[in-house]
């Protein structure tokens, strides 16, 4: 066979740029076939041509002589230098500030280019992560309006409330409950130099007026602890798409039930219970 063309190439020389196109074409089906997509295939196909012109500069150049290549050449290596600090500068960026656009997005996006069918999906993923973190911290923010709005609220009753007769009666008791169970999802990366945290209830805060009674942390979850099956949620209520890869970790938090109760009332009811030898408890304080 290599006879063949051998013998047709002394004949008509010009045979050889048709081997040339038959390679460009044999090339161009192999990226059909390793690329899925017309844009992917496009995009390959010019790669293809860009990659045929420089192989016919460079032939040109080869027979120019020494003088004549060193501006070309300088201008050469100074442009590949300049593109290639530039690649790196905003590859690190990108790898450990999100600027211009986190990393794994900036590749998912790259491999969406070539049309590649995973990463848009991935992309889609990352999408629904976001609207599912969006939707769990707006969640968490209405938790914490409800809870504001109790306090506020009590807080209300308290300093509306009339005066006590002079008769022994306990002051106006306001409790606001506070639930318990998961209460803190902590979402760790970047081997835990960055983390963020997801509120699951409202937090816990001193009100003026009132008294926090229980409402303790009573257990944590690490997910890289070796007994990390045995938490109840280990991804706690991190939005999808956290402490689910490589270098990524939650630590979830959970306390126990409590209220916040007027302050004036619960020191009645302390009082009352020392007069009458009695024990405090959480049950009477928070009791509505």
């Amino acid at each position: 066979m290599w006879t063949l063309i051998d013998r047709a190439l002394a004949a008509v020389p010009a045979t050889r740029w048709a081997l040339g196109i038959a390679g460009a074409i044999a090339a161009f089906s192999l990226v059909v076939g390793e690329f899925q997509g017309v844009a992917g295939t496009f995009v390959a196909g010019l790669a293809i041509i860009a990659l045929m012109i420089l192989m016919v500069l460079f032939a040109a150049l080869a027979g120019l002589g020494p003088g004549a290549l060193r501006p070309m050449g300088i201008a050469l290596a100074w442009s590949f230098l300049v593109l290639f600090v530039g690649v790196s500068f905003a590859t690190a960026t990108s790898l450990f500030k999100d600027w211009p656009k986190p990393f794994e997005r900036l590749t998912n996006d790259l491999r969406s280019a070539l049309g590649s069918a995973e990463a848009r999906a991935e992309n889609d993923e990352a999408d629904e992560a976001e609207a599912k973190r969006a939707a769990a911290e707006q969640e968490a923010a209405r938790s914490r309006v409800t809870v504001e709005r109790q306090l506020g609220e009590a807080e209300k009753e308290i300093d509306e409330a009339p005066p006590q007769p002079a008769a022994n009666l306990p002051p106006r008791k306001v409790v606001v409950p506070i639930d318990d169970g998961l209460y803190k999802t902590v979402s760790y990366w970047a081997g835990g130099s960055r983390s963020r945290t997801t509120w699951c209830q409202a937090e816990v805060l001193p009100v003026v007026g009132m008294t926090v009674i229980g409402g303790d942390n009573t257990a944590s979850y690490d997910t890289r602890q070796l007994l990390r099956r045995r938490a109840p949620n280990p991804r706690g209520c991190a939005p999808a798409g956290h402490c689910d890869s490589h270098n990524e970790f939650c630590v979830t938090y959970y306390r126990a039930s409590g209220c916040y109760v007027s302050t004036d009332w619960l020191n009645w009811y302390r009082e009352h219970q020392r007069q009458m030898s009695l024990a405090e408890r959480r049950e009477e304080i928070c009791a509505r």
